[in-house]
């Protein structure tokens, strides 16, 4: 993740028996890069779609997150490859 504007990031991931693990709860300032290694599912929430680029293993899904002015709620699932997003306005 690499923010474009400050803005507020939820990460989190599932350990070996499935429990969620946050990774950071933060306000992240312009020009952040956050990198996290996990191969369970992970989740996010990013404040602002238009705060940040976010790239899963190497790929960008910032085109799938949009530039709008929402927040986005998500998770990736690296078994199934299939990423799950949820908009919502502020």
């Amino acid at each position: 993740i690499v923010t474009k504007n400050k803005t507020k990031l939820y990460i989190s991931h599932e350990d070996e028996s499935g429990e969620k693990i946050e990774d950071c709860n933060i306000i992240a300032p312009k020009d952040t890069l956050l990198k996290f290694e996990n191969n369970k599912n992970i989740y996010f929430d990013l404040w602002n779609a238009k705060d940040v680029e976010m790239s899963i293993n190497n790929k960008p899904i910032s085109r799938y997150i949009g530039n709008d002015d929402v927040l986005v709620r998500g998770s990736f699932e690296p078994n199934k490859k299939e990423l799950y997003l949820e908009f919502y306005s502020h």
